[in-house]
């Protein structure tokens, strides 16, 4: 494992990578509040292929962007990053990872050589009727401020488990880690606290679906049975989509992070790329 950045403008993503430069490339976006090294257990199980995983604006190591979080932010990034390749690789996203994906790959899809969405299947969306609440939600959220830090990071990470309790200490301590900084002999999250801020506006499903028509490229939507998708709006979904094969997984909406889980995930990815070319 070692680091890498790319360039963005006015700021840097920063990564982390598996493998060796020359091996068939793939690029992974996390969710949510996570980071590059939420790849860590399934890079280990995939021989052969060069797994660069980065961290989303305002998330782990990369800088923070000033005009807030809305899932076209990410999406921007990650049609940026892609470009940055002399030729178009494949990509993993999970969770606010694959929303953004679908974004970026159904306006740019000779960017991406495929694309694999982890238990996510686009952007949440609203409804017109819905948007004058959602704006009043973002403006009467305040990023929280004065958090005095944690006494180690022990305490960050039993914070995390409270949240989520379906992961365990040991597979998502890697990804709390990276998201944590000492100042003061205390820990304080390197996250923008803006992540937690509601957005002002969602798209509306119309929007999502012409986004998932424009992906025109290999497409594999994995659904974890104990995952966050409903069934019928990832069936929805799927259907709109010209290219996409559905492979269904046993597991929770963070499966990734587990040895034996990614296991077997990773054979099922490994055969994917091998048929997208």
């Amino acid at each position: 494992m070692k680091a890498i950045q790319f360039d963005y403008p006015g700021a840097s993503i920063e990564g982390l990578a598996w493998g060796e430069p020359g091996q068939p490339t793939v690029i992974a976006v996390h969710g949510w509040l996570d980071n590059a090294a939420s790849f860590a257990a399934l890079a280990d199980q995939l021989p052969g292929i060069y797994l660069i995983a980065i961290d989303l604006p305002g998330h782990g190591l990369s800088a923070w962007l000033p005009g807030g979080y809305p899932i076209w932010a990410p999406a921007e990034a990650i049609a940026w990053v892609a470009e940055q390749f002399s030729q178009p690789v494949h990509w993993l996203g999970h969770s606010m990872g694959a929303a953004a994906l679908v974004l970026a790959a159904g306006a740019f899809p000779e960017r991406f050589a495929s694309t694999v969405l982890l238990d996510g299947i686009g952007p949440v969306t609203q409804t017109n009727e819905q948007a004058v609440d959602t704006f009043r939600r973002h403006v009467e959220t305040s990023v929280r401020a004065g958090f005095a830090g944690y006494l180690n990071p022990e305490q960050a990470i039993a914070a995390r488990i409270k949240a989520t309790p379906f992961v365990g200490a040991e597979v998502i301590a890697p990804v709390i880690l990276r998201n944590l900084e000492p100042r003061n002999q205390r820990w304080f999250w390197r996250t923008d606290p803006a992540l937690r801020r509601p957005s002002a506006f969602r798209l509306t499903e119309p929007m999502v679906e012409e986004f998932l028509r424009a992906m025109t490229l290999p497409t594999l939507v994995v659904r974890a049975h104990e995952g966050i998708v409903p069934e019928a709006v990832f069936c929805r979904r799927l259907g709109l989509m010209p290219m996409a094969e559905r492979l269904d997984v046993e597991g929770h909406h963070h499966l990734h992070l587990e040895p034996e889980k990614s296991a077997l995930l990773a054979k099922s990815l490994l055969a994917f790329w091998e048929r997208a070319g």
